[in-house]
């Protein structure tokens, strides 16, 4: 059986688990075109363009997916060190798949991104670009390498939130006032999370001399950033009527001033998986094929892990994730 899931090492190069998030704000992007037509009312979704055209979706959901991959693999490649110190992300790390593969996996994985994006609209092209830029060079890659600095990284990872929902927006949408103004409060959710997860790798962080936001600030106020960004993601959800960003960020308030209390590891995993699987169930309610991607790769994750290196995860224990 193991040998039959090595081959899969190449596909979970890409984090596949990490497509979760990226796939919700998308498909939120998508979702807020129609719930702004309607008054950003509880909408009746649909989702595709106007004229009920469903081409650029699947054609932009495919590019910025497969884009996002090339990303993660680009981080892992510039992470291995901290990757070894906090026990995650081993592929690379453990040798499983070489460095030069894994370039060149990058590589042609990007190429089919970009080319795909040609068949959707020159607004997504435009966002495609800027995203690799600065999720890809800017964030991973010397000498910028904001990913190892606390500001830097923040602004980075509330960039993609943006751009993220862009992509989503522009897959169905025209750019407006409008996609700028719904995509806030996702803004502030996804910069919520962020903080936690930097909690989360602050001693490997250390030790591999990134100088994270909670490494540079501590736990505490680092969970103070999060429950402050989570409330305005609140307020931005209540004042545009996003029902789907304003509920999960409501009950992760309260989850993440109870950390205040209990900050261990055990909670502080379980609480910062808990928003994304939120949001992520509220927006597949109006998108439910969407379903079937979540469990999907869920279950084939939980296969693979168990089989190739005998863990369990997608978990929500930590100490029995990657």
């Amino acid at each position: 059986m193991k040998s039959l899931a090595k081959p899969f090492d190449y596909i979970f190069l890409l984090r596949p688990v990490l497509f979760y998030p990226v796939w919700t704000v998308f498909l939120a992007g998508a979702v807020s075109v129609h719930g702004a037509s309607q008054g950003y009312g509880w909408p009746q979704f649909k989702i595709g363009a106007p004229d009920g055209s469903w081409g650029n979706f699947w054609w932009a959901l495919v590019s910025y997916s497969l884009l996002m991959g090339t990303v993660f693999i680009l981080n892992q490649l510039t992470d291995i060190g901290s990757d070894k110190q906090n026990s995650k992300l081993f592929l690379i790390a453990d040798g499983h798949i070489s460095t030069e593969t894994a370039v060149w996996e990058g590589v042609i994985i990007l190429v089919v991104s970009f080319l795909i994006s040609l068949k959707t609209s020159g607004w997504f092209v435009l966002v495609w670009f800027f995203s690799f830029l600065i999720l890809g060079v800017v964030y991973s890659l010397p000498p910028f390498l904001w990913k190892d600095r606390p500001i830097e990284g923040l602004t980075v990872n509330l960039f993609g939130g943006m751009t993220t929902f862009f992509a989503g927006w522009l897959s169905v949408g025209n750019p407006s006032g409008a996609m700028v103004f719904c995509s806030l409060p996702y803004i502030f959710a996804v910069g919520s999370v962020y903080f936690l997860t930097t909690v989360l790798d602050a001693n490997g962080d250390l030790h591999s001399h990134k100088i994270t936001f909670a490494v540079r600030y501590g736990k505490q106020a680092t969970i103070r950033m999060a429950i402050l960004f989570d409330s305005i993601a609140i307020i931005l959800g209540f004042l545009t009527h996003d029902w789907i960003v304003f509920i999960p960020a409501l009950v992760s308030y309260f989850l993440f001033v109870f950390l205040i209390f209990k900050s261990n590891d055990l909670w502080l995993n379980r609480i910062t998986r808990l928003p994304i699987l939120l949001l992520t169930l509220m927006v597949a309610f109006y998108f439910p094929i969407y379903f079937i991607g979540i469990f999907g790769i869920f279950f084939v994750s939980k296969w693979y892990y168990h089989v190739r290196f005998g863990l369990n995860y997608p978990s929500l224990n930590p100490s029995q994730s990657n």
